[in-house]
């Protein structure tokens, strides 16, 4: 209206943009304004889920682990590969892998390395798994006694991260659009792009948004004091500071308004003597405080139940590689049995100086030839 001359003044807290600044001419500042992220309370989850016990091994820990592991049985094996006098299960490389593995989970093995060189290794990767629980508890620690509740998310850059599992979206018309089209970053190129793609990320106004977000996962990026005022008895929903794009508020006016400089110097006045502070708090209001939500959120069965999962899944590994044996265990008895049965049946066909001659062996050593005529028995 201002623009095509049907008034002069514009009676609202605007922000300066391109566009506004080709159309109409700005006040001295009235507000001060920043764009935060607003979510619904109801559409936040917990941040502790079934990977309790699990969330505090990064992919990095993970990985560093398993090369650990490696590099320790690699190492080992190589030192015991050529010396001759070292036990079987030190030299094969499985059985030490299993044996680094036994060791990590705190559980005991039978065979320890005779040389210094390997137990150096043993004492290094002892001190390794040091590091690792103390890691592990401190994570896990921190996950079980802070765990609060709220949206996966504290920034503009994850909120377009998580999409589709969260919309995001911006009153459409308003100088937020311009300030993100002319923004460098790669989470307002990412915010555009979703916009461009999905034009019903858009909402026509402030109620349109908080009620997007009280019926899904909705997240609205918008003007602070717009929604301060809006919210101020209200506590469903819930402010994420990330405080971008900061400006200050103005009237505006029509282009080469004449008495533009009198209200100018009048708003001056009363912005320096507070009034216009005491009149936000008038026609504002502070609102109702809403109480922050907990630190700390109970764990129940759903937040602790990866420890029962790990039990049962170990338990069900453990009873199939049972039965499994047993089953493979009996039939390899059976053959055995009947091999016994048919070795027998031909020894017993011959005479008995033939069956005492198959219970001897011949040792080329002559030394034995004097006391049983070149025969051992078998044992001796």
């Amino acid at each position: 209206m201002v623009s095509k001359g049907e008034a002069e003044i514009v009676l609202a807290s605007l922000s300066i943009s391109k566009e506004r600044s080709r159309a109409i001419d700005f006040s001295t500042h009235i507000d001060y304004y920043v764009r935060n992220l607003y979510v619904a309370m109801s559409a936040t989850t917990l941040n502790v889920g079934w990977s309790t016990y699990v969330m505090s091994f990064h992919t990095s820990t993970w990985i560093g682990t398993a090369v650990l592991v490696l590099v320790a049985t690699s190492t080992l094996w190589f030192i015991h590969r050529a010396e001759w006098q070292t036990p079987e299960d030190l030299r094969s490389f499985r059985d030490l892998l299993f044996m680094f593995y036994s060791c990590l989970v705190q559980q005991g093995v039978p065979s320890t390395p005779h040389t210094y060189r390997g137990r150096a290794v043993f004492c290094v990767f002892w001190f390794a798994c040091v590091i690792l629980y103390a890691s592990y508890t401190a994570g896990l620690t921190s996950a079980l006694t802070v765990s609060t509740e709220g949206p996966p998310f504290t920034t503009l850059l994850g909120a377009v991260d998580i999409y589709p599992s969260w919309e995001i979206g911006i009153s459409k018309g308003t100088a937020i659009e311009e300030y993100v089209k002319d923004a460098q970053g790669t989470e307002y190129r990412t915010l555009m792009n979703l916009l461009s793609a999905d034009p019903g990320l858009y909402v026509s106004s402030e109620d349109e948004g908080i009620h997007r977000m009280l019926t899904s996962r909705y997240v609205f990026f918008t003007d602070s004091p717009i929604m301060r005022f809006m919210l101020r008895d209200n506590c469903s929903i819930r402010e994420i500071h990330v405080n971008l794009f900061k400006s200050y508020g103005h009237l505006g006016y029509m282009k080469n308004l004449p008495f533009a400089w009198v209200i100018d110097a009048e708003l001056a006045l009363m912005s320096d003597t507070g009034v216009l502070d005491r009149l936000n708090k008038k026609w504002w209001g502070r609102g109702t405080p809403c109480e922050d939500p907990s630190r700390f959120t109970e764990l129940g069965f759903f937040q602790t139940a990866t420890a029962f999962l790990i039990l049962l899944v170990g338990l069900g590994l453990a009873s199939f590689f049972l039965i499994t044996e047993k089953i493979i265990g009996r039939r390899f008895k059976s053959r055995i049995n009947r091999r016994s049965k048919s070795l027998k049946f031909r020894l017993g066909k011959g005479t008995a100086a033939e069956s005492a001659r198959k219970q001897i062996f011949v040792l080329p050593d002559p030394k034995y030839a004097t006391d049983y005529r070149g025969h051992v028995p078998t044992g001796s």
